[in-house]
């Protein structure tokens, strides 16, 4: 058995009633195939990153459970035909990866916003969003210290649509890119820089600890393009 997460988007007209009636059936799903649920999480209604079968909102519900990989199939084969469902997003979710002795602890890095999404003049799509980067070590003296480095990670192309649709602050994420340096004027003549993270490979971390994409359970998250030339600047 696997540990899988699923976010549902479902249909904003449902009622309360038919909302819970939906969860229940994606349990009954996940039990079919010997599955068992370890958190379920309702997030409520929100506005959605883009329009969706001409749907502004959505209800989100977030799930974690165990299954066999062929049960995480029909699951999403269920999801994927299911009418109240407007859009899911599907992962594998990997278990810890042992530190080696030694290593500094910390934890993993978590949104601190909610992503926002913008569009350049020519039509491509860019998100951006913060994320608090925490490390606890200790000093030769033995004292235990804390220390939190805040980045900001720009997102481009596909990936940035499904940052801004499933990522939310609080929600823990790997971003894999290359450190750059922004410059610009401001409207009185002042010259400002920014350095930024240029993501390349971003993977959501399970639960919400805080959510387009591959449906395959255990894809890899997509690679982002290269950010355009000079002529589309950055909508920030």
């Amino acid at each position: 058995m696997r540990l899988y997460e699923v976010i549902v988007v479902y249909d904003p007209a449902l009622s309360e009633e038919a909302v819970e009636g939906e969860i229940e059936r994606l349990k009954g799903l996940i039990a079919k195939g010997s599955g068992q649920v370890q958190e379920l999480q309702k997030w409520g209604k929100k506005r959605l990153a883009y329009e969706m079968k001409r749907k502004r909102e959505g209800v989100y519900v977030l799930c974690r459970f165990t299954a066999s990989p062929a049960a995480m199939r029909e699951v999403e084969r269920n999801l994927k035909i299911h009418e109240p469902v407007l859009r899911y997003l599907a992962v594998r979710v990997e278990e810890p990866r042992r530190k080696a002795k030694g290593a500094p602890e910390g934890t993993p890095e978590k949104a601190t916003r909610d992503p926002e999404l913008r569009y350049t003049p020519s039509g491509s799509p860019v998100c951006s969003f913060d994320l608090a980067v925490n490390r606890s070590y200790t000093t030769q003296a033995g004292e235990r210290r804390d220390e939190v480095c805040y980045v900001t990670i720009v997102v481009w192309g596909k990936q940035a649509e499904t940052c801004a649709e499933y990522l939310r602050k609080g929600r823990g994420a790997l971003v894999e890119g290359r450190l750059t340096q922004r410059s610009w004027e401001t409207p009185d003549g002042q010259k400002r820089s920014k350095h930024e993270v240029v993501g390349e490979r971003v993977q959501f971390l399970g639960g919400r600890r805080e959510g387009g994409s591959p449906p395959e359970p255990e894809a890899e998250p997509v690679r982002g393009p290269e950010p355009p030339g000079a002529e589309d600047d950055v909508p920030f």
